[in-house]
């Protein structure tokens, strides 16, 4: 590999990234729209009204938790596919610019007065999904390694 084309890699991992998040973000919202609308065929589990357990929960919430099962995780998995080398270090540093980038928001929107309305138990769940997210992309990243 020639080292324009090692620079130019290296320039294009956060965009890269940030690019890959964006672009899993509509698959996402169609499948929490579709899974909203018409249900799954045959639910084992079931509300009063016949809907199933996916169906039945608030279209906000299905999508946020798909948001936080895919997008985290692709950020970090296509930064690390897209570095030329160091695709695991690469993962880990993606993974505390996510974690920075967060808390930094966090911190930011209660210094002006802003709170969060999500339930103890929404925010419990969206942080699980964001950590099996993660746990996936780093263990991809260091397949990333070994592979090369």
């Amino acid at each position: 590999m020639t080292k324009l084309k090692q620079i130019l890699r290296w320039l294009a991992v956060v965009p890269g990234a940030l690019l890959g998040a964006v672009i899993v973000m509509f698959p996402v919202h169609w499948v929490a729209m579709y899974i909203h609308h018409f249900g799954t065929p045959d639910p084992m589990i079931t509300d009063d009204q016949g809907r199933g357990l996916l169906q039945s929960m608030p279209l906000e919430s299905l999508e946020r938790f798909g948001d936080a099962l895919f997008v985290a995780g692709t950020f970090i998995g296509v930064g690390a596919f897209i570095a030329p080398r160091f695709h695991f270090a690469t993962a880990i540093l993606l993974t505390l610019l996510l974690v920075g980038f967060i808390s930094w928001a966090f911190v930011s929107m209660s210094s002006m007065g802003m709170h969060i309305e999500d339930s103890p138990f929404r925010l419990v769940i969206n942080a699980i999904f964001w950590l099996v997210s993660v746990g996936f992309a780093l263990s991809y990243a260091r397949g990333l390694d070994k592979g090369a």
